[in-house]
């Protein structure tokens, strides 16, 4: 995934009744945005790498720096949480959506690792998260995307 790009699963046709049914991916390379006092409505879970410089944000009211990474960050940001960006850095940055039920059923899986850095991306559940997005029009892939970003999440942890 080079270009930027935001996959809707939304409207995708499920087979199974997985419990984390993904909303969005999105793929967002070079990337910056201003959050202006943002209400976050659905679970979010950011991975985060080439943060090219610090970035300062106001989150549920209190001042947040996040210093320049080296190393890909991993995030999940709870249904609720206010946003306001006071300085953004570039950075590339794949996030996944989910809705707001699966925040503590994600929280739970997670082990409770809300934020940290990882060493780096791996490669096979990267592979096929990738290839299931390139695919959604086949029948079931939604469901092996679903199931993809979870193998990723777990990987990474």
């Amino acid at each position: 995934m080079k270009k930027p790009k935001i996959y809707d699963l939304s409207s995708r046709e499920r087979m199974l009744n997985f419990p984390f049914p993904l909303i969005h991916v999105g793929w967002m390379p070079h990337h910056i945005h201003y959050h202006n006092d943002t209400l976050i409505t659905d679970c979010f879970i950011c991975l985060s790498s080439n943060v090219e410089s610090c970035s300062e944000s106001i989150v549920d009211g209190v001042k947040h720096i996040s210093p320049e990474r080296v190393t890909p960050h991993f995030s999940i940001i709870r249904p609720g949480t206010r946003f306001h960006t006071i300085t953004a850095a570039y950075h590339d940055e794949l996030f996944f959506s989910y809705p707001a039920e699966c925040y503590e059923k994600l929280i739970k899986l997670l082990q409770g690792n809300t934020g940290f850095c990882f060493s780096a991306y791996p490669e096979e559940p990267m592979a096929d998260l990738k290839r299931e997005l390139e695919n959604l029009d086949e029948p079931g892939a939604a469901d092996r995307a679903d199931v993809a970003a979870i193998r990723l999440f777990t990987e990474i942890i």
